[in-house]
Order: structure tokens, then sequence, then C-alpha cells
């Protein structure tokens, strides 16, 4: 089973509050591409918003402000709404999950950023639990009981955690396979 980032942020777009957290999150003149991108926008239209965007003295105000217009919002929606069925689909079709269920992704981890992104979609489309299992797990809200790691803030110093995140990317690189990450997936899984 393989949820990328890209995945979990195009599949938990369901109203203006999670297009402006992923916005709040990301967005700054040289992401705008790609966040348009991310917002799952139909090629012409984000054109049309780029351009607009960049002609203006505050690009990412711009951006923003297209982007929570109400047809723009409402095609983010729509478009990721489907893009989650077939990312469910994806999800069903690879584990048999039944409604109830605890699906636990493991990961080298963090932050857990695919489990934020998704653990409200799959409960309240799925009814099932995300439980988050990572090598390396940085502090977690008090709420965030769903979560743990090998190596995390309920025995090691917060420092050592930092330093082993501080170049997380490099690490990950090594633990990867050299295969693209996933974008999307087809209706049937």
């Amino acid at each position: 089973l393989q949820i990328s980032r890209f995945t979990a942020n195009a599949a938990s777009l369901r109203g203006q509050a999670d297009v402006l957290r992923l916005l709040a999150g990301s967005l700054s003149e040289k992401s705008m591409d790609a966040l348009a991108r991310q917002l799952l926008l139909p090629p012409d239209m984000a054109e049309r918003i780029l351009t607009r965007a960049r002609a203006h003295s505050n690009p990412g105000e711009s951006f923003t402000r297209q982007v929570l217009q109400a047809d723009c919002l409402r095609t983010i929606v729509e478009r990721s709404a489907a893009f989650r069925q077939r990312l469910l689909a994806h999800v069903r079709a690879r584990t048999g999950l039944q409604p109830g269920e605890t699906l636990a992704l493991v990961d080298l981890g963090y932050s857990g950023t695919v489990q934020t992104r998704l653990t409200e979609v799959f409960r309240d489309e799925m009814d099932v639990t995300l439980h988050g299992l990572y090598l390396i797990a940085a502090r977690a809200l008090p709420e965030q009981t769903d979560r743990q790691g090998l190596i995390g803030p309920h025995w090691a110093d917060e420092r050592l955690v930092h330093t082993l995140t501080a170049y997380i990317g490099l690490f990950e690189m090594m633990c990867t396979q050299a295969e693209p990450s996933t974008v999307d997936y087809t209706e049937a899984g």
C-alpha cells in the first residue's frame, strides 16, 4: 500500500479550512505551481490563476484570493472528493479493510503528515481508525495518542529526536526505492 504526502493532501481537501491549512503550510511565490497541482486545479484554471498571481504585486495574496473564490473552491472540493474515492478504492483493494478496523501506517516518520491529513477522512468515510508506527516520532500533541515511534519522546530526549530529524530528507532518500511518488489511483484502486 502506498500513500504519498501528495495523495494524502489531495484526498483531504473537503472544504475551505482544509485548503487554507495547505496554503498556510506551503504557499510561497516559488511553490504556487506545485500548489496548483496539489489543489487538483484543472490545467486551464491553474494557468489563469498563476498568470494573474504572478502579475500581482503580492503573488501569494492574489493566488490565495483566487483559490478561495467560490467557483474555484467548489472545483477543488469536487475534484478532491473524486480523488478521495479513488484513494479509498486503492486501500480497500490492497488491504480488504472493513469498517471498524484499524489501519497501521508504517513509515520512517517523524511528523506523520499522511496520517494527520487522512485520520478524519478514514474515520468519516470508512469508519476506520489510523494508527501511525514510525521509526522516529517527533513530539506529538497530547491529543495525538494514535502514533508512536521506536525513537520518540516517550523515552528519548527531544534534542536527540530533533538531531535525527534535522536531516531526515537525506535519511529518507537512503531508505526509499528508486520509484516515483504516487500521484493518483485508478477508479478501481
